[in-house]
């Protein structure tokens, strides 16, 4: 609500100006919507939010490839919990910490596959075709080559 009154008061003003401050007056209609105005962040917290963005984009490829991230994750979410009047410093240095230990990862332990279960009974009920979506999406709506769908009934050990 209190965005809305922002809003009306911009529109107020943006009616009656020239076009240089109409510009400035939608920019800040704008940025009341979008919740940009609300508050700006202090010259500490854009640096820790820096290295949380470069961590999280540092963490992609490792978790892809299955690698121990664990020492990074246990460090990123300290960072979350840090409060207080270091807190700034404190989150950059664990998000640095973090950063770090992705030099030297491992790959996750695999654990063996269980066996398949036993009294598994299927049952083909029918099956179906994806339709040809490609009149409406393009390309994109065509079904894939060579994949077919079935209603399968399923049955464990007699549940």
């Amino acid at each position: 609500m209190r965005n809305l009154k922002r809003l009306r008061g911009r529109w107020y003003a943006l009616t009656s100006c020239s076009r240089s401050t109409c510009v400035v007056a939608v920019w800040s209609c704008l940025a009341v919507i979008s919740g940009l105005a609300q508050g700006t962040s202090e010259p500490g917290s854009v640096v820790s939010a820096t290295y949380r963005h470069d961590l999280a984009y540092r963490l992609q490829q490792p978790m892809t490839d299955g690698l121990d991230v664990s020492v990074a994750l246990t460090d990123w979410f300290t960072a979350e919990k840090v409060t207080g009047p270091a807190a700034e410093a404190q989150k950059a240095n664990l998000y640095l910490h973090a950063m770090a230990s992705l030099k030297e990862l491992t790959p996750l332990p695999v654990e063996p596959l269980p066996a398949n279960p036993t009294g598994v009974t299927l049952t083909w009920l029918e099956p179906f075709t994806v339709p040809d979506l490609s009149a409406y999406f393009g390309p994109e709506g065509k079904p894939p080559a060579g994949v077919n769908a079935r209603i399968v009934e399923y049955e464990v050990d007699k549940l």
